[in-house]
């Protein structure tokens, strides 16, 4: 099985042959190398059929959002040049009455209800979300099924299929848009970045498990570079099964995991923690989801020791992978992915906390670069930093981007050069290397506080020293913003859930922990705020947190710490 569609099993072969056939109705509308096509679409098989047919006739795929700004949508569409949209039913829903849609001569749309319908589905699994399209057709003479589109074509002999290279380019996909919300950045990707990536996961040079006979769970947006590289094209080509999941949403996650029993998944923690939440209060659904997971990859953005400790817990409690794995490996801990959409995943760490509770590294033993990435850490004059200081993230690998589609501004800044002249890609994170090679990332560059002597203090050291303050804390985001024209450092602080440590007594350890580590002049600055209790951060639509709200929010109801 190739693909797994909510109980709908598609072979191998069945998934080649559907692919096939829309290469010759893509040539038959007069697709040739290099065009592209555009894709507003949830995870499904289709969308994978197109990968494959656009990597077979050379077409470039765009895959973009609905939830995108309309404007930054119509922009898209109109740079594009593209004669054919892919669409499936939810998205289409969102996207029909903006006015340029229409001038797309052809829109092949895929009602997920048709599929989805074999599955028995209540509101929890978020039918509400698959709108019913009950006659295509009654959206213009532009508009045809999916299965009506392949299936126009009698004669495929007439058409040539071009010879397609490794370096051509082959998707368009879209940054997390994290700092302006709705408008990322386009990523252009060769073909050699996903085969690149499938084969340094191999067992044997990454000693990671073998995928053959595993599920890997495709539920982040397709839009993201993370979810073709990793878990739709590492998936295939280690012969494992992809699980292809419409619905994204942290509040639905626990309940994905349940339905799709995927062996390996990716996800940001804040979808970790809010199904870990969910477990807690659902033992029944726990034991459904978690016996069937191998591999939990944390991706997207950095984690905390306290909440990796937190999911950690709750895996071990429900013996995570026990239907899978013999002891000891069963058990399974939290696994840390990484390497941003523009690089491709670059590392990869497997059962980290058992390796760390072995001896491998007393501190932290951080994240495996895989052996396809040239990777290193920079000061700001370009040197290379010494081994446990921290520095500019930059990397090169076969995954990395050709470029920023139309953004020759992004593109100068992403490429940058050491004292040698070696040309890197900007992470654009403080990071440090360890004596064993291993990367440890902390937090976003440019989210620091200046001094008044020019050093510039990165707000992730602030959230590290309020984090080990005490084990009931699980989260803290702190973020510069302002208050009486005034620039503040706040905190926003997560407790663990059900934890009974009276708020006057944890303050008075953050304050106590805060007076050791942090200069006067920062003290000075610093507010917090605790969540209440049930409540969490506000999430973008790539699943990570909001930082750029937190720094616009009304920071009236914030205590001083000082």
């Amino acid at each position: 099985v190739a693909i797994l569609f909510r109980g709908h099993e598609i072979t191998g072969r069945e998934m080649f042959e559907s692919a096939d056939k829309l290469v010759y109705a893509l040539k038959a509308k007069g697709i040739k190398k290099g065009d592209e096509i555009l894709a507003c679409m949830a995870n499904c098989p289709e969308a994978i059929y197109l990968l494959l047919a656009a990597s077979k006739c050379g077409a470039i795929v765009n895959f973009w959002s609905s939830g995108f700004d309309k404007d930054f949508i119509s922009e898209i569409i109109e740079k594009s040049n593209s004669k054919i949209l892919f669409v499936t039913s939810d998205e289409w829903d969102n996207i029909k009455k903006i006015s340029i849609c229409e001038k797309i001569d052809i829109k092949i749309i895929i009602p997920l209800n048709e599929a989805l319908k074999i599955e028995n589905l209540d509101a929890c699994y978020g039918r509400e979300h698959l709108k019913k399209i009950t006659d295509v057709y009654a959206h213009g003479k532009t508009t045809i099924t999916f299965l009506d589109f392949i299936n126009n074509i009698k004669d495929n002999r007439r058409f040539k299929i071009d010879k397609i290279n490794l370096d051509d380019p082959f998707t368009i996909t879209y940054t997390s848009g994290s700092t302006k919300i709705g408008l990322p950045k386009a990523i252009v990707h060769k073909n050699r970045a996903y085969i690149a990536i499938a084969r340094f996961h191999d067992p044997d040079l990454s000693r990671m498990p073998a995928m053959k006979n595993m599920r890997g769970l495709a539920h982040i947006p397709l839009h993201s570079n993370t979810n073709i590289a990793s878990a739709i094209s590492d998936t295939l080509c280690q012969r494992g099964t992809v699980v292809c999941e419409p619905i994204y949403e942290a509040n639905s996650f626990a309940k994905i995991l349940a339905l799709n029993k995927a062996s390996f998944v990716l996800a940001t923690r804040s979808f970790w923690i809010a199904a870990m939440k969910e477990f807690e209060e659902n033992e029944k659904l726990a034991r459904e989801a978690i016996p069937y997971l191998i591999v939990a990859a944390s991706v997207g953005e950095d984690i905390t020791q306290n909440e990796e400790k937190y999911i950690n817990r709750i895996l071990k409690k429900y013996k995570a992978g026990s239907t899978k794995l013999p002891f000891p490996l069963s058990p399974v801990t939290l696994s840390i992915g990484g390497g941003d959409c523009e690089h491709g995943g670059l590392f990869f760490t497997l059962f980290r906390e058992q390796r760390e509770c072995l001896g491998f590294n007393k501190k932290e033993f951080g994240l495996i670069p895989f052996q396809l990435a040239d990777i290193a850490v920079l000061d700001g004059d370009g040197r290379e930093c010494a081994y446990g200081k921290y520095g500019r993230l930059v990397a090169n690998s076969p995954c990395t981007m050709k470029e920023y589609k139309d953004n020759v501004d992004a593109n100068n800044e992403f490429y940058i050069k050491d004292i040698y002249g070696r040309c890197w890609g900007d992470c654009h994170v403080w990071a440090y290397i360890t004596r064993k090679g291993n990367v440890v990332i902390r937090g976003r560059l440019g989210n620091e506080f200046k001094l008044k002597n020019g050093r510039k203090i990165p707000m992730f050291k602030i959230t590290e020293v309020i984090t080990k303050t005490s084990k009931h804390i699980l989260s803290c985001e702190t973020v510069l913003a302002h208050r009486e024209g005034a620039e503040i450092i706040v905190s926003y602080i997560e407790l663990m859930p059900h934890t009974k440590i009276l708020e006057k007594d944890l303050v008075r350890k953050i304050k106590k922990q805060c007076k050791k580590e942090v200069s006067d002049e920062i003290l000075k600055k610093m507010y917090f705020t605790i969540i209440p209790m049930g409540s969490t951060y506000e999430l973008t639509k790539s699943g990570k947190r909001n930082i750029r709200a937190l720094e616009l929010k009304q920071t009236d109801n914030c205590n001083k710490l000082y």
